[in-house]
């Protein structure tokens, strides 16, 4: 998953949206193609309907896993995402590997617009927080890889943590929380998740995941390779094998 500029690259593709002249009512399609079933637009319909589903989606949020929380981010992650950002290990694999610099202004900037996602479409980031200590371990999110034209439409899951919360089994923990939100509350049919070709801390999450490879490519915007792992609707809602017995 890569954010340029700590921009995000979110589009009204995880459930519903307005759509202009209509009733403001949109379903996601497989990768997130969108089908519309409203009709004609009624005074106050798409407004009692688009906020039914926002009311609904942030009934979610807060989620809580086991050990971690995970919120709409705040003013509290600001020095977490900040000094995350310009860690070159951290980056090494987003975007083309630059780190981004130390500028809290740029990170509020993100965190503001972050918010805005889930007020208006009820998805986007949510901070990874351990409930242990309270310390914000980095974000999850559901997003539109608009540096991937040639897989759109498509959502994708992605993650992102500070490196002193690597080795925990936090991005599977949480990205796992999130899938089954975007499967089941977002009415998702398949969801990706990108990652650079050398990243096998990313693939390892992956694969506990479920998201199984599906084909390398090469990002237009920088020209580093990408590999492209996805799982469906009906793969996630399959019940894991039963146990061989000896």
């Amino acid at each position: 998953m890569e954010y340029p500029q700590v921009a995000a690259h979110y589009a009204p593709s995880a459930g519903y949206f307005p759509l202009p002249g209509r009733v403001g009512l949109a379903v996601l399609g497989a990768y997130g193609g969108v089908r519309d079933v409203a009709g004609p637009a009624s005074p106050g319909r798409a407004g009692t309907v688009r906020a039914a589903r926002l009311w609904h989606h942030r009934r979610m949020i807060p989620m809580t896993t086991d050990r971690l929380l995970l919120r709409l981010p705040d003013d509290d992650d600001l020095a977490s995402y900040t000094a995350m950002n310009a860690d070159p290990e951290v980056m090494r694999y987003i975007g083309d590997g630059s780190v981004l610099p130390q500028d809290q202004d740029r990170t509020a900037a993100w965190i503001a617009r972050a918010r805005r996602e889930w007020r208006e479409r009820g998805h986007g980031p949510l901070s990874v927080v351990v409930r242990e200590t309270g310390l914000t371990a980095g974000w999850v999110a559901l997003a539109v890889p608009a540096f991937l034209p040639e897989i759109l439409p498509a959502v994708e899951i992605g993650w992102r943590l500070g490196r002193a919360h690597w080795g925990n089994g936090y991005a599977t923990e949480a990205a796992g929380s999130l899938l089954r939100f975007g499967f089941a509350e977002c009415g998702l049919d398949r969801i990706v998740s990108i990652r650079h070709v050398d990243n096998q801390r990313s693939r390892r999450v992956m694969d506990k995941l479920g998201l199984r490879f599906a084909f390398e490519t090469v990002v237009p915007g920088h020209g580093r390779p990408v590999a492209v792992h996805e799982i469906t609707r009906a793969a996630h809602e399959e019940p894991p094998p039963h146990p061989r017995l000896p």
